[in-house]
């Protein structure tokens, strides 16, 4: 699985804007993932994503290159 997007805000309103304002369809199973952070940190740590991995969905920042992916065995994914 790859990562389209990163981001900071509250969890369901995030959720919510990106699942109405982005284009899913393409994508077989999709899996959300969030991690508690301070606003503070929340902002350098999404930065710091955006400088070093490529996220689909975030292109007005998004300067990375690399592929930020897990990989999963099929019994693992569900």
């Amino acid at each position: 699985m790859a990562a389209l997007y990163a981001g900071k805000g509250n969890i369901g309103t995030c959720l919510r804007d990106r699942w109405k304002s982005k284009n899913f369809s393409d994508q077989p199973q999709i899996c959300f993932t969030y991690t508690e952070l301070p606003n503070r940190h929340s902002k350098y740590f999404v930065q710091f994503l955006l400088d070093v991995y490529d996220f689909p969905f975030n292109k007005a920042e998004d300067s990375g290159v690399r592929t930020l992916c897990e990989h999963f065995a099929q019994y693992e994914a569900g």
